[in-house]
């Protein structure tokens, strides 16, 4: 198995399984206060998430964005 990061002798290290329970695109600037805190910025209001994310990938707010919706497994 090949994976990015990795030397050629190194593993993979699991830290856990989830299932995906959602996939879909949609533009970047449709994220919500919720989504926000969700993806590890709870401060930051939507408005500001999506300038600091189209700033960072030199996108348009209105990108097209894969959204993924997982739950952890035990």
């Amino acid at each position: 198995m090949k994976c990015m990061g990795l030397n050629p002798r190194e593993k993979v290290q699991r830290i856990c399984q989830i299932r995906i329970t959602s996939t879909s695109r949609e533009p970047l600037n449709a994220i919500t206060a919720e989504d926000c805190a969700r993806e590890g910025f709870p401060e930051y209001a939507p408005a500001d998430f999506v300038n600091m994310l189209a700033a960072h990938r030199g996108c348009p707010p209105d990108e097209p964005v894969n959204r993924i919706e997982f739950e952890f497994l035990d």
